[in-house]
């Protein structure tokens, strides 16, 4: 707010693209995911998440920083909107409800937790700012992506005893 001289209204507008990018990417990703199978429709977003948020750390003025949230967002929403069919291929029919009880919960207490640990730390360790965040989630993202790309092609249904019929429509 201070570095870019803009009100707080203004300043709270990053978050808001970046929620309003969450809204609309859904639309995109998950009839992708339908389409292309859900690898392509996770890591493609995900990269994309990574430039943006190394390019929103990067930002010199608060134009970029509003366009490059916004598309984080976009981007973002992918492995959110997708994760529930990714849980649903991978886990039997008998484990799914754990599964996806536990990725549901990672889903609401994660970025519950996040912001309140980064303002913290953003507040506290006020020599690092606020790019830092910007530039751990890049970093994070960009060693999840590396692991993620190694994984080579596996049949998630193979345990499903209604995967024969799923195939066969």
């Amino acid at each position: 707010m201070h570095q870019y001289h803009v009100s707080m209204e203004v300043s709270l507008l990053g978050l808001t693209l970046y929620l309003f990018g969450n809204a609309f990417g859904p639309l995109l990703w998950g009839p992708m995911s339908e389409a292309f199978g859900r690898k392509p429709s996770i890591l493609v977003p995900s990269f994309a998440l990574m430039v943006f948020s190394f390019a929103t750390a990067a930002s010199k003025d608060i134009q970029s920083i509003m366009i490059t949230r916004f598309f984080a967002g976009v981007f973002g929403s992918a492995p959110l909107c997708t994760g529930g069919g990714v849980m649903a291929d991978i886990w039997p029919v008998t484990q799914r409800g754990a599964a996806l009880l536990l990725w549901g919960l990672s889903v609401m207490i994660g970025p519950l937790l996040a912001p309140i640990v980064g303002g913290a730390l953003v507040v506290n360790l006020e020599r690092t700012g606020w790019r830092w965040t910007e530039y751990v989630s890049h970093w994070i993202l960009l060693r999840t992506m590396q692991i993620d790309s190694g994984i080579g092609h596996r049949n998630f249904h193979r345990h499903d005893p209604c995967s024969k019929h799923l195939h066969n429509r």
